[in-house]
């Protein structure tokens, strides 16, 4: 059985989309203040990427640190990630800690960093 998580990140690497991904914990109010940021500032703004919250208390996080690559010392962090043609997640870059929407956009908008996705023949990603 599926979970959500994975449809969505079948679902933008068949769109050939980028995903961000926020690890969150539910009680966390940087947390809550992160996801309202990126909601209101940046979803409908970069349409091309899919947006997850993972919650550390779900399958899906521990699926996700269980790569080694996602620091999950500090909430929320959030990730630009890519799924390689060996389904291995890879992060493109990692905010740690709670970020201004005029942080994350700086980043979404560097075509330097952003054009870390087109040298790869894969699946592109973000969090939930």
């Amino acid at each position: 059985m599926q979970t959500a998580f994975q449809d969505m990140i079948k679902d933008a690497g068949q769109k050939n989309k980028k995903v961000f991904v926020i690890l969150s914990m539910e009680y966390c109010g940087w947390c809550k203040k992160q996801k309202n940021e990126v909601n209101k500032y940046i979803v409908n703004k970069y349409d091309y990427m899919e947006y997850i919250i993972i919650d550390k208390s779900s399958n899906a996080f521990r699926k996700l640190v269980s790569t080694g690559k996602f620091d999950t010392r500090f909430f929320p962090s959030s990730s630009i990630i890519i799924i390689d043609d060996k389904n291995e997640v890879n992060d493109i870059f990692e905010f740690v800690g709670y970020q201004s929407a005029d942080n994350i956009i700086e980043i979404l908008n560097d075509k330097e960093i952003m054009e870390i996705y087109d040298n790869w023949e894969i699946h592109l990603l973000c969090k939930d």
